[in-house]
């Protein structure tokens, strides 16, 4: 058998040598995201989101948290404006790497609801249905944030979430609440409900009586 020569043989060790490293190096990155994904609070710079999905969807969460947490209006507006930075900067780590994040997008969306951007919130709500139509748990995040999209994107924004939202219990008592209250998105939504599934429509219906009844 030909032994392979000493150059060509160090260079194979190098080789091995470095990619162990650089998997070191990347585990201990997602070991350092992972921890701070879970830590209380928003992260602080230098900002990483995390490799692993389960790293990236817990630094994500921390934002969702902090921006849908009820004292969150109330905050100074320097505070909200810091949040929502911090939460646009991590949603878009996450969405150089995968576009079709829908939870990033969501996150990017509430960031730039905070930061008063209306034109961006809609544009990472509509790819967000997009890239995941049929997370019901989305669905419901983004349907918080559409009665405060312009009126000319509402109709378009609703008619693609109604099937979603019916796909959760959650969902579909938001949904029931939304057309049981006088709100901008009351007519849009009985217009639509109207084409749903007749499965689907009577589930709403009988939500509707509930809320009637005051259940």
């Amino acid at each position: 058998m030909e032994r392979p020569l000493p150059g060509r043989r160090l260079t194979e060790i190098l080789i091995a040598v470095a990619l162990i490293v650089a998997g070191l190096g990347d585990g201990l990155s997602e070991s350092r995201a992972l921890v701070a994904a879970r830590a209380p609070g928003l992260p602080s710079a230098p900002l990483h989101a995390g490799l692993a999905a389960e790293s990236r969807n817990a630094t994500l969460m921390r934002c969702d948290r902090a921006m849908a947490a009820p004292g969150f209006p109330v905050q100074g507006a320097v505070t909200r404006q810091r949040i929502a930075l911090t939460c646009a900067d991590l949603a878009q780590l996450v969405l150089d790497d995968a576009p079709s994040h829908g939870f990033a997008h969501v996150i990017a969306a509430l960031a730039a609801d905070a930061a008063g951007d209306a034109t961006g919130m809609a544009h990472h709500l509509a790819a967000s249905q997009a890239f995941a139509p049929q997370e019901g748990w989305l669905a419901e995040r983004r349907f918080s944030l559409i009665d405060r999209a312009a009126p000319a994107r509402r109709t378009r924004l609703l008619s693609a979430e109604i099937g979603s939202l019916l796909t959760t219990q959650t969902g579909a008592e938001m949904l029931a609440r939304a057309m049981s209250t006088p709100t901008p998105l009351r007519d849009i939504l009985l217009d639509r409900a109207a084409t749903a599934s007749a499965p689907d429509r009577q589930r709403l219906i009988t939500l509707l009586k509930r809320q009637a009844n005051g259940g």
